[in-house]
């Protein structure tokens, strides 16, 4: 399948997805550390008195990291779900206007490939039943000499050469 060269987003989308991402992955963060200190209460509720500065700025340091880590990384995913998105809605409205010749392409790594690929199916067998109307108004359009007809039929012809079917 060929790739996509450029990155393409919905930015809406994009924003609020990544939004989402980083607000879940964070507040899993916190849940975490909640746990963590606990069950060190548990074990020991003398534990934070016990700590110096060194540590809890080590601490602090690590949470930092995860932090910036984590909206590093739910950029990534979000690149990967928003791009096939905008692919998907800009084909949409390529068919809207007629345009049954896309295809829609997307990078190796982005999610929704099983879209894509049930999308360039369903576009192909579009194509063809259009394939399969034209050829049958055709054959009326030949042998229709009745006065009522032939005007339908030409209607018809006209209507289906304004959709681009093939390349």
């Amino acid at each position: 399948m060929n790739q996509r060269k450029k990155k393409v987003l919905l930015k809406g989308f994009e924003q609020h997805f990544a939004l989402l991402s980083f607000l879940t992955v964070i507040a899993i963060l916190m849940l975490m550390i909640a746990l963590v200190m606990g069950l060190m209460w548990m074990i020991d509720p003398n534990w934070v008195r016990q700590a110096d500065f060194n540590d809890i700025l080590y601490v602090g340091a690590l949470g930092f990291a995860l932090l910036v880590l984590t909206y590093f990384y739910s950029i990534r995913i979000d690149r990967r779900v928003s791009g096939p998105m905008f692919v998907l809605k800009r084909n949409l409205d390529r068919i809207g206007d007629g345009d049954l010749t896309t295809e829609m392409r997307l990078r190796q790594q982005d999610h929704l490939q099983e879209i894509s690929a049930s999308f360039n199916s369903n576009i192909a067998a579009l194509r063809d039943k259009v394939d399969a109307v034209r050829a049958s108004a055709e054959a009326i359009s030949s042998v229709a000499t009745d006065g009522e007809i032939k005007p339908l039929v030409d209607k018809l012809m006209t209507d289906l050469d304004k959709i681009k079917n093939r390349p």
